[in-house]
């Protein structure tokens, strides 16, 4: 080791420098410090792509929570690490806004990343778009049925969001992997959410129940 002091190498049995007599104590507290402030700074490159993980549970619930909605921030966020990644120049927002078309190109590409860190998990990404088209437009489809009354819409719903969150599992699972196991730097994976696309999410929403309470109370009279 190395005294602290003076900068010379030191046996590691010593226990005083025996150039300027300063105590080792003091030296294997500084290379204690050395390697706790090591330790900050990789915790810390690694964070920023943690805290962009999104796990399964929490996918579901805010899913079910806001009808579906919560799948075109996923969309946006998910397009925004692809655009950042591969320093594009696409609209995260727009694609995450029709995210039911776009992952078509979202799922292989994520699907690319995770691979090319070493991820062994696959999954078709076609299919798997496919599916989550089908299930989506079934689910648009049930809010214009006619013949439902508000208790099986609500079932129904619920049960097509779960399908469209189970079919995006793989890809959740992929991201995530890439995420824990890559540091491309600070401005890389620090996103902070996109206020105006959930501004737009509440008004679709609020449009949504106020036309489906509107055409509840015309069909009453």
């Amino acid at each position: 080791m190395y005294c602290f002091n003076c900068g010379e190498k030191i046996p590691s049995e010593s226990k005083f420098c025996r150039y300027c007599g300063v105590s080792v104590g003091h030296t294997a507290h500084h290379d204690d410090k050395i390697s706790e402030n090591t330790e900050d700074i990789n915790r810390r490159e690694y964070s920023l792509g943690n805290n962009q993980v999104i796990p399964i549970w929490q996918f579901l619930l805010l899913n079910l929570i806001t009808f579906g909605l919560y799948q075109v921030y996923w969309g946006w966020k998910y397009w925004e690490i692809i655009k950042r990644v591969k320093n594009t120049s696409l609209s995260s927002g727009w694609r995450g806004f029709f995210i039911v078309f776009t992952s078509f190109s979202l799922f292989p590409q994520v699907l690319q990343l995770a691979k090319s860190s070493g991820y062994k998990g696959n999954f078709s990404a076609g299919l798997l778009a496919t599916i989550f088209l089908i299930v989506n437009f079934i689910n648009n489809g049930l809010s214009r049925a006619e013949n439902l009354d508000w208790a099986s819409l609500l079932v129904l719903t619920a049960i097509m969001i779960g399908i469209a969150s189970l079919v995006a599992m793989p890809v959740i699972n992929a991201m995530n992997y890439y995420l824990t196991h890559n540091n491309e730097g600070q401005n890389t994976f620090d996103i902070k959410p996109n206020f105006l696309l959930i501004a737009v999410m509440l008004v679709v929403a609020g449009f949504y129940i106020l036309s489906g309470f509107y055409s509840e109370t015309n069909t009453s009279y």
